[in-house]
């Protein structure tokens, strides 16, 4: 990508209200040898995009609220997230 990540629009559809989540690749499909991608896709929104705190939240809101996961699991995921950013404040 001409300008590398740092001029991934991201950040702009985020802002846009386009519902946008992070993923990273499938270990056990893929082949990586790490299971850190999806932990580095976020230190990139951070670091390299500028994404604050509760820019992130919203990122793992919407990867737990568009997933196939039971209103249970997904209500349990949501709650952590929540927990999450009450600490960081």
């Amino acid at each position: 990508m001409p300008g590398g990540l740092a001029t991934h629009p991201l950040k702009v559809l985020h802002r846009a209200g386009v519902p946008c989540c992070l993923a990273a690749d499938d270990p056990a499909f893929f082949g990586s040898t790490t299971a850190h991608g999806l932990l580095n896709e976020y230190i990139v929104a951070r670091s390299i995009l500028g994404m604050s705190d509760g820019e992130l939240a919203q990122l793992a809101r919407n990867s737990i609220v568009y997933s196939c996961a039971t209103d249970e699991v997904k209500g349990g995921m949501l709650a952590g997230v929540e927990a999450w950013l009450k600490e960081e404040e």
